[in-house]
């Protein structure tokens, strides 16, 4: 990746202010010359309109400056400006200035600049104690040591030894746990049975590990892979106490704490109330992360609107959720997160289906071609609401042709579910008799009796894509009565 490449990245992630202390910056660079301040100026505040208006060839914008060598100039200010800096959040922020200020300090030292030196070196080794930033901690131990070591003081010395083989002990579990969360999160759903003991056995590792070195942060780690091994597991209940627990550890620890990682926890929590089938609660959750004071960042405000529409869908409210997304033009504001924006208009096509706008539900799972490249199993529900869309139009001929494509999809792909084939016979079924809902009731009751069943390689999940229930759905064509979803039985065994 060249420098323009890297340069246009960047670009296309910075907000207005950041852009406009960019371009002040370029104004004072003394390593441009001012026709060529002038040109990247000119060219920066074009491409900011470009990309307000949803450009895609925004490389052109920048295309004349390829010719002069000051890219990487730009490049370089960029990384550096303070608005960037600005968007570090407490935690965060705090360790990003002990970072830069023990950058400074071997600088003081050798100019002589002792006392002060030694003045911010304590304050480091103050704030790096109560933050617990293990790394910087370490680093500022063995610059006090070395001055310790220089001025001859062995009491000194030799009293803070044990201080900082503590805080490398310390620094190693925290980069082990941390090694561990990340190999666990590329850890698949067949491997996670194969490994239980190793998985079950680094847990207990890090457990120990926090509890031992009195380490929050580590003691965090053991709780955020625990909710993702509960999830796997399919463990709701545990993920639901691992969550809140984790919410009261950062709530007690400051230090731990920011308004980003509260608000990610909050979804979390949505999430495990949808698997529970606590879908009110879940929307109340959702509510809250999207108040104005939360202050949620782009990408979590938008994952939080995703949630709050298939709760409107599992609810049976999608109307005035409907109007929320198109009157703040949410769609419009994801074009940028293409997997995001796809499963917004699916989410809004079976919103459309709830409320009997088959025509346009259609229309909208039509133009989901990103959607259907995703190997999650996204394609097999677009294809699953299309066929219900033409069926409820009445267009039998065309529903017909789908089922056959459905059907010899399902069989060419592996990703299938048991559930999904159970769908695909009484479809199947549904085609051959003429799509007489009675004639197929009786013929697949057994099929469909399982599809309403809590069997666990059959049932129906609130985590997946079937938002309109397919047992519920034919129940509803067959006794001629509007569709309404019944969770009761789901909710009787717990989730």
């Amino acid at each position: 990746m060249n420098d323009l490449e890297k340069l246009l990245l960047l670009l296309n992630v910075l907000k207005v202010n950041e852009f406009d202390e960019l371009i002040r910056n370029v104004k004072g660079n003394s390593d441009l010359q001012q026709d060529q301040k002038m040109q990247w100026i000119d060219s920066l505040n074009l491409f900011v309109i470009k990309k307000n208006q949803k450009n895609t060839s925004l490389k052109h914008n920048l295309k004349p400056l390829i010719d002069f060598p000051t890219v990487q100039i730009i490049y370089e200010n960029l990384l550096t400006i303070s608005a960037i800096e600005k968007s570090f959040e407490g935690y965060n922020m705090l360790q990003y200035k002990t970072r830069r200020l023990l950058l400074l300090v071997p600088i003081l030292i050798s100019r002589s600049g002792h006392s002060l030196a030694e003045s911010l070196l304590e304050n480091i080794l103050k704030t790096c104690k109560e933050n617990e930033f293990y790394s910087e901690h370490v680093e500022a131990l063995q610059i006090y040591r070395h001055q310790l070591a220089v001025k001859k003081d062995s009491k000194k010395f030799n009293k803070s030894k044990t201080n900082f083989e503590k805080v490398t002990l310390s620094r190693n579990l925290k980069e082990k746990t941390r090694d561990i969360h990340i190999n666990f999160l590329f850890t698949d759903d067949i491997n996670l049975s194969l490994e239980y003991k190793k998985i079950k056995k680094d847990l207990d590792f890090i457990e120990n590990a926090g509890v031992t070195i009195g380490s929050k942060s580590i003691q965090a780690y053991h709780l955020l892979i625990s909710i993702d091994y509960f999830e796997k597991q399919k463990m709701f209940d545990k993920k639901y106490k691992s969550t809140l627990l984790l919410i009261k550890l950062l709530e007690d620890n400051p230090f731990l704490k920011t308004n980003s990682r509260l608000i990610i926890l909050k979804v979390m929590l949505a999430d495990v109330d949808i698997d529970r089938f606590q879908f009110k609660i879940a929307a109340n959750r959702i509510d809250e992360v999207l108040l104005p004071e939360f202050k949620a960042n782009f990408l979590m405000t938008k994952i939080a609107h995703l949630m709050k529409l298939k709760l409107s869908i599992l609810l049976g409210e999608p109307y005035g959720t409907i109007e929320h997304v198109t009157n703040n033009k949410l769609v419009e504001k994801l074009k940028l997160q293409v997997f995001l924006e796809a499963k917004m208009l699916y989410f809004l096509s079976v919103a459309n289906f709830l409320l009997s706008k088959h025509k346009l539900a259609i229309e909208m799972l039509s133009g989901l071609t990103n959607l259907q490249k995703d190997k999650e199993g996204w394609n097999i529900w677009i294809r699953y609401m299309k066929i219900l869309c033409r069926m409820e139009l009445k267009k039998y001929d065309e529903a017909d042709k789908a089922i056959e494509r459905f059907r010899k999809y399902t069989q060419r792909h592996q990703n299938v579910t048991p559930r999904i084939k159970l769908v695909v016979k009484v479809f199947v079924d549904l085609a051959q008799k003429g799509f007489d809902f009675n004639v197929t009731a009786t013929r697949k009751a057994k099929e469909i009796q399982l599809l309403k069943s809590v069997q666990e390689d059959v049932r129906w999940l609130p985590s997946s894509p079937e938002l309109i229930l397919f047992h519920d759905w034919f129940e509803a064509k067959l006794l001629n009565r509007d569709y309404v979803p019944n969770y009761e039985t789901y909710k009787e065994e717990g989730g």
